[in-house]
């Protein structure tokens, strides 16, 4: 059970882009570079986790989100469909990997695999 627990996780983990840098116009509140990136497929605030690419993510209380167009917002101005990069947190939170920081990112981005 553990060996296809650890296929299902790898399989995963090869279709969700870690260390991702994109070249755009980013406001200077942006990092040069998040820790992933991908499309939001699902989105269920309140019960506090996202879908990105097929993997699903925790959102933490202190989970901060940035959008093109203000430093600070809040995870309601999320929406399913939008491109983000990510600023994963070191622990996993109930078996996911659990999300720092959200960083809204250009439509026109390819951020598929």
């Amino acid at each position: 059970m553990k060996a296809i627990t650890l296929v299902f996780l790898l399989f995963s983990l090869s279709t969700y882009s870690f260390g991702s840098s994109y070249e755009f116009d980013k406001p200077a509140y942006y990092p040069d570079s998040f820790e992933g990136s991908g499309t939001i497929q699902t989105l269920e605030v309140r019960d506090g986790y996202f879908v990105a690419n097929a993997i699903k993510f925790q959102l933490l209380p202190q989970t901060k989100v940035y959008l093109l167009s203000t430093q600070h917002a809040w995870l309601d101005r999320l929406k399913v469909g939008m491109n983000v990069g990510l600023d994963l947190n070191p622990n996993m939170v109930d078996g996911y990997f659990a999300v720092d920081a959200i960083y809204e990112l250009p439509s026109t981005l390819d951020v598929s695999f």
